[in-house]
């Protein structure tokens, strides 16, 4: 759920949230969609791009992702949460494709 807050002061509304899912393969979404999808700041996607982990796909300047990102970034975030190091990671995607 997100809190928005309305006009006045003291009173907040509730707002339910939606999760953007993909539903196919050839569906794309944004980065903002992408990092709500995996509750991460959008800039952790921009340093894994930097570090060569995801590489997202562009439609002019702006990055799209796929089901296929999505399932790679699932599991970078899986080993970044026991704290595995970017480059350690890289090592371990390299060896898995």
């Amino acid at each position: 759920m997100i809190a928005k807050r309305k006009s006045n002061k003291d009173n907040w509304q509730v707002r339910e949230y939606v999760e953007p899912k993909l539903t196919s393969d050839d569906e794309l979404i944004t980065i903002s969609a992408f990092a709500k999808r995996l509750r991460l700041h959008p800039q952790t996607l921009r340093n894994w791009e930097k570090a060569g982990l995801i590489t997202p796909g562009r439609i002019g300047r702006e990055r799209v992702y796929s089901k296929q990102d999505l399932d790679r970034a699932l599991l970078i975030k899986k080993y970044a949460k026991k704290g595995s190091s970017l480059k350690g990671i890289r090592a371990l995607l390299e060896e898995i494709v």
